[in-house]
């Protein structure tokens, strides 16, 4: 395998390692990490569906918005997401990926335990800095949510 091969199959590999970064930092809260997976003029946005301005949720731009805006996360008590397949584009030190994920978050309401389901398509721009890559923007692109009160739990 030539040299040009090999750093491809490393291009992919971190930009795959990104993906579950920032799905391990959102389900642990840790929010200094998550900051840092994204460049420092880094756009964030939220969409019901494919992205088109009428499907805009939300939307933050620059690491400290972001960061606020993830840290909403906290309103759950726990979160699981899932990364699963990837599509990767490499464009020299810039790249686009879109990558899928199922995300659980559970919560209390009146007491009782629920679990909102999401199916995500992450969709990014990726932009080498040395030798890893960050985020330049993110944008979820939810296909469909699920919510549903829990079964209590029996001792």
């Amino acid at each position: 395998m030539d040299e040009s091969a090999l750093r491809e199959l490393w291009d992919r590999e971190r930009i795959r390692a990104l993906a579950c970064a920032y799905a391990s930092a959102v389900d642990r809260r840790d929010f200094a990490t998550l900051r840092e997976l994204f460049l420092p003029d880094a756009r964030l946005a939220i969409y019901a569906g494919e992205p088109a301005p009428e499907a805009l949720r939300f939307e933050a731009r620059g690491r400290d918005a972001i960061e606020r805006a993830l840290r909403g996360i906290e309103r759950y008590a726990v979160t699981t997401h899932l990364v699963g397949g990837q599509h990767v584009v490499l464009e020299g030190d810039r790249a686009r990926a879109e990558t899928s994920c199922r995300a659980s978050h559970l919560h209390l309401r009146d007491g009782q335990r629920y679990c909102l389901d999401m199916a995500i398509r992450y969709q990014d721009r990726l932009e080498r800095v040395g030798s890893e890559w960050r985020f330049a923007e993110r944008a979820l692109a939810v296909d469909w949510e699920s919510e549903a009160p829990l079964p209590s739990r029996r001792r």
